[in-house]
């Protein structure tokens, strides 16, 4: 499964590492099936937000990717026709400027674009991704799946469920701490219909 290169940005990063069970983090078990990728501005990201059940530097230096084909600037001008140099989505473009550097130039195939701000998908990403259909789009509750697909003795189901209402309740306060109503039944919407997803995978084993 390490043929699988996942770009993840601070947001999931934070997120799977606030989850622990015995085996650890959601990120250490994770990192331990994928090849974690992210550009050197997530990075600076996690950085900000560290804590003690997070990797160090070293382990986080390991696994920044430098560009090859063209520059973070360049790619932000060919993809978006400007380039903003403060900007809250710089990690999230950054790290798509990795995951398609990552076909070109390392003809990587299996590539997984992930995140969990929301924004983001409702703004820039959501004006390039349909046109890289070779970059697949996760959040954190798809890492949840995959990981109970893969092994459903190190991961059974009900760690996976709690997973699941343990994101839920991380990236709530994260976002708005005060959200409205319809924001919050799109939550708990999407909660409920990843739980059914786990049923679904349960009949296969």
């Amino acid at each position: 499964m390490k043929s699988i290169y996942v770009i993840i940005d601070a947001s999931s990063y934070i997120n799977l590492s606030a989850l622990e069970y015995r085996f650890g983090t959601l990120l250490t078990v994770f990192d331990k099936e994928v090849t974690l990728r992210y550009s050197s501005t997530v990075n600076q990201e996690i950085a900000r937000h560290w804590n003690n059940k997070m990797p160090g530097d070293l382990k986080r230096s390991a696994q920044i990717y430098s560009l090859e084909k063209y520059t973070h600037e360049e790619y932000e001008q060919k993809l978006f026709d400007k380039i903003l140099k403060t900007s809250k989505d710089k990690g999230e473009k950054d790290n798509f400027a990795v995951a398609l550097d990552l076909f070109f130039m390392k003809k990587k195939s299996d590539l997984v674009f992930l995140y969990d701000d929301d924004k983001a998908l409702e703004g820039f990403l959501n004006e390039v991704k349909y046109a890289f259909p070779i970059i697949r789009t996760w959040n954190s509750f798809d890492v949840v799946l995959f990981l109970y697909f893969l092994n459903k003795k190190v991961f059974p189901l009900e760690v996976a469920e709690r997973a699941l209402h343990e994101l839920h309740k991380q990236m709530i306060p994260k976002d708005d701490p005060n959200m409205d109503k319809e924001k919050m039944e799109a939550k708990l919407k999407k909660r409920s219909k990843y739980l059914k997803y786990l049923e679904r995978i349960k009949k296969l084993h």
